[in-house]
């Protein structure tokens, strides 16, 4: 049996996805790219001409029914709906004012700040039923800066480029860890700091979430394979992996080493102080026996007594990943 580190630094935790989390809808639709590709020039001219009607606006285009008071939605969805607070001169959505989507008949994410032309120019607070909030600024329709916050899972604060962190930002999570630097395409990228909530530090330049320092290496909204990082370091000498490793093969079954064996591997993951946090089957065994007792030795393994802390130089916020690898023969 081999337990070996196959440690993930981000610390999104495990219900947070490997992108930033917005809403399912915002990088396609209206929030991070309301209004792309409108000639104003050449609309000003038609709308000079005569009132603004729905046929001069194409798909793109969605109005208020009870004003006519129209917006920009490059990727309209089906069943939805929107209501405009404010002004609406030549019959577009202008000044301060709350827009509201509705989807289905229920309110989704509401926009309350500054319009000019139909779109969000200025200052602007966006909220989501989930209960993510964006504020800052706009500048047509899209994203330039500002601190978007996640229920129970932090905060960013720095530049956009409509949905996408791109620029200099600063994310935090609630452990503490932190991350503050350059981003593209919504990982680290450039100069920037990681530091995690047992305080170590990874500074210098990240290259698509990826950090590497001589041994030392950590990865930010990617994983170790993507980085080209070793998925696991060998526990040869290392006291921490030999205890969990010693303390598992005591509840596996008795092994005779002429046997034929079927392999099974379990990434574990051990939260700082040592208690078990989470079991996964990472490749099975083709025989579901064997996989299920290997699972329970492990928890009856590591749950009673739970293991030490694991040691700092383990890097992970807030889990610790380890991959377990087992030889057991069938029976």
């Amino acid at each position: 049996m081999v337990f070996s580190k196959a440690v993930e630094l981000d610390s999104r935790h495990a219900d947070e996805p490997a992108t930033l989390s917005w809403s399912p809808r915002e990088p396609r639709t209206k929030m991070g790219d309301f209004m792309r590709g409108w000639l104003w020039v050449a609309a000003l001219i038609v709308m000079a001409a005569r009132p603004v009607v729905a046929e001069d606006l194409k798909p793109g285009w969605i109005a208020d029914k009870q004003t006519g008071c129209f917006v920009w939605n490059p990727y309209p969805q089906p069943n939805e709906t929107i209501t405009w607070s404010g002004r609406c001169p030549m019959g577009l959505a202008t000044g301060s004012g709350v827009l509201q989507w509705i989807e289905d008949g229920k309110p989704d994410y509401r926009v309350e700040g500054e319009f000019r032309e139909g779109k969000t120019n200025g200052h602007a607070v966006v909220v989501w039923p989930n209960g993510q909030r964006f504020e800052g600024e706009f500048v047509n329709g899209r994203r330039t800066h500002g601190v978007h916050t996640w229920p129970g899972k932090g905060r960013y604060e720095g530049d956009f480029v409509g949905p996408d962190l791109i620029g200099h930002g600063v994310r935090t999570w609630p452990n503490g860890a932190s991350y503050d630097g350059e981003w593209r395409d919504n990982k680290p990228n450039g100069a920037g700091i990681y530091r995690s909530a047992n305080g170590q530090i990874y500074k210098g330049v990240w290259i698509n979430g990826c950090f590497k320092d001589g041994s030392r290496w950590a990865f930010v909204y990617t994983d170790a394979a993507s980085c080209g990082f070793p998925a696991a370091d060998k526990a040869v000498g290392d006291p921490y992996l030999n205890m969990l490793r010693d303390r598992v093969v005591k509840y596996l079954p008795k092994q005779d080493e002429n046997s034929a064996k079927l392999t099974v591997t379990y990434v574990v993951g051990l939260y700082r102080d040592g208690r078990l946090a989470s079991i996964q089957i990472k490749k099975r065994s083709g025989n579901d026996r064997i996989d299920m007792v290997g699972e329970s030795a492990i928890r009856r393994a590591l749950l009673m007594p739970p293991m030490p802390p694991v040691p700092d130089d383990f890097p992970g916020d807030p889990i610790v990943y380890f991959t377990a690898q087992f030889s057991v023969p069938p029976f």
